[in-house]
């Protein structure tokens, strides 16, 4: 070993024990600070983005409903994306804001557990759930069909009210359509996050998939945060006000038959209500993500070179990160850098032009073939071929992880079909 390594293998050791010390200090001064109520557990609730804020929602309802003797105190964080499902998920929690119970609550979390070093003897010592760890935590106990969460009456009335404003026919079932494109990266981010559009989608491709519907008699409203496009067939929320379109966004996700919908987090509002999705446009990342449940999956294809790539090719892990943007469940991104992870991790478009990968967006047909296979799912009544059951034991196998719970989730028989040959070449 050289002089160089030498000093930088040194230089690692001495951090590593100077964030051990300094998280023993922030472990005994929460002690400190909750040690009279030794049934209060207090957590992060991540109020900044939708997928963070509803995934949160989700997860809690289905831990507390395992531990029924504590009591759940939730610290948000600064920024609030929707005020009004705030004020939803207020009754159900204790959500306050506390910066400085917030900042200690955010070393212990995220900045110096690098592993699962004494995660689970703190949590058995201390007032605290860690939601970062859950893996370790509670894996495969999340129950969908507990989470329990309903409009209250006056919620109702208003969510009524709104459609009536929007002409909906009530004799009629609802569909949502949702896409994440430019205008809401612009939107939220300004030119912050370009790297973050491997999520985007074009609303192009849904048009034969809408005229189908139309034509079966449903109401397909658009929600989401988008500019309108002209004769695009839809119910548009777009005449209501910001503070309505807030709680639409979520609240009428309560009493839709089917959500079709890209990779955003909006659509875990379904989950929320224990309704289906058919997600399209999906990243791989998505398989790992805890809020997917009644789910027909439709993923982009990864190309390289023009060449689409295998499954077992996305999931290995044998990439090394150059750059740290990417977006997974543990916000530390920096922690993957120099480390081999799936390609399926990856959401940074800078990440993937360095790889030379291209994601190619979902077909019209495929979108219409998918929703097609969706509704036959719901009402029991799609039959899967030997081929179709084997195709889908050979694509779920390659991302086996503890809280992603197959069961409910279809991958999209269709496009398995179409792509045999491509996916698992390498089979």
């Amino acid at each position: 070993m050289n002089s160089y390594n030498f000093l930088k293998l040194i230089i690692t050791q001495l951090l590593t024990i100077k964030n051990f010390i300094i998280s023993l200090f922030y472990i005994i001064y929460f002690n400190y600070l909750t040690y009279k109520n030794k049934y209060i557990k207090y957590s992060i609730i991540r109020t900044n983005t939708y997928g963070n804020f509803l995934t949160d929602l989700i997860y809690y309802k289905s831990l507390t409903n395992n531990f029924n003797k504590f009591k759940l105190i939730l610290i948000r964080d600064e920024v609030v994306i929707n005020s009004k499902l705030l004020d939803f998920a207020r009754e159900y929690f204790i959500i306050k804001q506390d910066d400085k119970l917030l900042k200690i609550l955010r070393k212990i979390h995220l900045e110096y557990f690098p592993e699962k070093i004494f995660i689970k003897n703190i949590l058995k010592s201390n007032n605290l759930q860690n939601r970062q760890f859950r893996n370790f935590l509670i894996p495969k106990q999340l129950n969908f069909n507990k989470l329990n969460y309903f409009l209250n009456q006056n919620d109702k009335k208003k969510l009524n009210l709104l459609l009536e404003r929007l002409n909906i026919n009530f004799q009629k079932e609802i569909i949502l359509i949702c896409n994440r494109d430019n205008y809401y990266t612009k939107s939220y981010f300004g030119n912050k996050k370009k790297y973050d559009n491997t999520r985007n989608s074009s609303f192009v491709n849904l048009d034969k998939t809408i005229k189908y519907l139309l034509s079966k008699e449903y109401n397909v409203i658009r929600v989401g945060d988008y500019e309108d496009i002209e004769n695009s067939n839809v119910i548009s929320i777009n005449s209501l006000s910001s503070s309505e379109k807030k709680f639409l966004n979520f609240a009428i996700h309560s009493i839709s038959t089917l959500a079709i919908s890209g990779s955003n987090g909006n659509i875990f509002s379904s989950t929320l209500f224990n309704n289906p999705i058919l997600l399209i446009n999906a990243t791989y990342l998505d398989l790992y993500n805890i809020g997917f449940h009644k789910c027909v999956f439709l993923p982009k294809l990864y190309k390289r070179n023009n060449k689409i790539l295998t499954i077992s090719e996305i999931a290995k892990k044998n990439i090394i990160l150059k750059n740290p943007f990417i977006c997974l469940e543990i916000n530390s991104e920096k922690k993957f850098l120099g480390k081999k992870i799936p390609l399926a991790f990856i959401e940074s478009q800078y990440e993937l032009s360095n790889l030379k990968i291209v994601l190619e967006e979902n077909s019209d047909d495929e979108i219409l073939n998918a929703t097609k296979e969706a509704f036959e799912s719901l009402n029991g009544l799609i039959k899967l071929s030997k081929k179709d059951q084997i195709n889908q034991e050979r694509f779920k196998e390659q991302f086996q992880i503890n809280n992603f719970n197959y069961k409910d989730v279809l991958i999209s028989p269709y496009f398995l079909n179409k792509y045999d040959k491509e996916l698992f070449r390498d089979e």
